[in-house]
C-alpha cells in the first residue's frame, strides 16, 4: 500500500509537471512540503503499528493536497494574498462573534463558556483555545498589514485591536498565545516605529513581566497547576529524546511513536503519561521521534523556504506566520490535530507560491 501510495504520488507529479512547467517554476519551493509529506508516508515501511500510521497519514494529506493544488496554479500576487487574507480576517471575526453569541444564549443553562473561557468558550467550534488563538493572532497580523493606518484618524484602531486581543487571550488562558503575541508585536514595532523607541517600549513591556512573570501565569491558568504543567512536560521531552537516541536517522514510525511513548513513560515510573497518552508535546521533538533526522530536517527546511520568500518579497506576513507556528510547535505537536496541520499546511503552501511582482509595492 505504501509503494502504491508513492507510486500514485509520483505519477501526479509527474503528469503535473509536464502540462505546467511555468506554473511548478514559480513555486517550486512547494516541492518541500511535498517532499515531507512523502517522508511521513515512507516511515509505514517500517512502522508496527500500520493502522494507526494509517490514521496519521490520512490526518496529514492537507500538506500534500494544498501543495499539489498550488502548483497547478499560477503564482500569487500581492494582491492575491491580499485579498485571501481578507477573508481570512472576516472569518476569524464572525468565529469570534459566533462564540460570544452562543455564550449568551446558552448563558442560563451553561455559563460557563462567559464566566471560565478556556476551552468552554471554544468548544461550539471544536477548537483547542491555543488553536483558536493561534488563527486570532494570524489575523490581526493580516488586519494590521494589508490595511492602511497611516492616517492620524486610523492609527488608534490596531493599538485598540490589540488591546482587546490580549483581553481576548487573556480569557482563552493559553500561555503559548500569549508569548507569540508579544513576538509578533516585538517585530510590528520594529517594523512601524523607530528602533529606539521599539526597544524603549519592548523593555517598558518586558521587564514588569519578568517580575511578575509566576502572577501573570497564575491569572492565565486560573487553578489549573502550572508547575505540574511543566514538570509533565519536561519529563515527556525527557522520555522522548531518550527514545530518538535509539532511533536517530529514521525515527520509530509514524504508527509507533506513542507506543514507544508510553514503554519509556513506564520505565521511568511516569504514570500519568500513560493513562493521559501523552504525546510528545512538541512539534520538533515528535517529527524526530517518529520520522527521525531527515524528517526534522525537511520539515525546517519549509521554515527556510517561508523565510527566503519573506525576505524575498519583503513581505511581512510570512514573518508573523513562522514566529507563531514556530513557537506553538515548542509548546505542542501541531501537526497532529487536524487545526495545525491545515493551518500550516495551507498558509506555508500561499507563502511559497508567492512572488513579488516588479511593479508591486511592499
Amino acid at each position: 500500500m505504501v509503494l502504491l501510495g508513492l507510486v500514485v504520488l509520483l505519477s501526479i507529479i509527474t503528469a503535473i509537471r509536464k502540462q505546467n512547467k511555468q506554473n511548478i517554476s514559480s513555486g517550486k519551493e512547494l516541492f518541500s512540503l511535498i517532499f515531507f509529506f512523502g517522508i511521513l508516508l515512507c516511515s509505514l515501511l517500517y512502522t508496527e503499528e500500520f493502522y494507526k500510521g494509517q490514521k496519521v497519514i490520512v490526518r496529514s494529506l492537507p500538506i500534500l493536497l494544498f501543495a499539489l493544488s498550488f502548483l497547478l496554479m499560477e503564482q500569487f500576487t500581492k494582491k492575491d494574498v491580499h485579498k485571501i487574507f481578507k477573508y481570512y480576517v472576516i472569518g476569524c471575526a464572525l468565529s469570534i462573534f459566533y462564540c460570544f453569541l452562543i455564550a449568551f444564549i446558552n448563558y442560563t443553562d451553561n455559563p460557563l463558556p462567559l464566566t471560565e473561557g478556556f476551552t468552554y468558550f471554544t468548544l461550539t467550534l471544536d477548537f483547542h483555545p491555543s488553536y483558536f488563538a493561534l488563527y486570532i493572532i494570524f489575523a490581526f497580523c493580516a488586519f494590521v498589514s494589508i490595511f492602511d493606518w497611516n492616517s492620524k484618524t486610523k492609527r488608534w484602531i490596531p493599538v485598540a485591536t490589540w488591546f482587546l486581543l490580549l483581553l481576548l487571550i487573556l480569557f482563552l488562558r493559553s500561555r503559548a498565545p500569549l508569548i507569540i503575541l508579544l513576538s509578533v508585536t516585538i517585530l510590528m514595532l520594529l517594523k512601524k516605529v523607530k528602533k529606539q523607541l521599539a526597544f524603549i517600549i519592548v523593555a517598558v513591556l518586558l521587564i514588569p513581566a519578568f517580575f511578575y512573570i509566576q502572577d501573570i501565569l497564575e491569572v492565565i491558568s486560573q487553578g489549573r497547576s502550572i508547575t505540574l504543567s511543566l514538570a509533565d512536560r519536561f519529563h515527556i521531552w525527557s522520555s522522548t529524546t531518550d527514545i530518538i537516541k535509539e532511533n536517530m536517522f529514521l525515527g520509530v514510525g509514524v504508527g509507533d511513536y506513542q507506543v514507544a511513548l508510553d514503554k519509556q513513560y513506564f520505565l521511568t515510573g511516569f504514570d500519568k503519561g500513560i493513562d493521559e497518552k501523552f504525546n510528545c508535546h512538541n512539534q520538533y521533538l515528535q517529527t524526530f521521534l517518529s520520522v527521525g533526522l531527515i524528517g526534522l530536517i525537511s520539515l525546517l527546511s519549509i521554515f527556510f523556504f517561508i523565510l527566503k520568500k519573506g525576505v524575498q518579497t519583503q513581505l511581512f506576513l510570512p514573518f508573523y506566520f513562522l514566529i507563531g507556528i514556530s513557537i506553538l510547535m515548542f509548546f505542542d505537536a501541531v501537526l497532529i490535530l487536524q487545526h495545525g496541520v491545515y493551518f500550516f499546511s495551507f498558509f506555508a503552501a500561499i507563502f511559497l507560491k508567492f512572488k513579488q511582482n516588479t511593479h508591486e509595492s511592499t
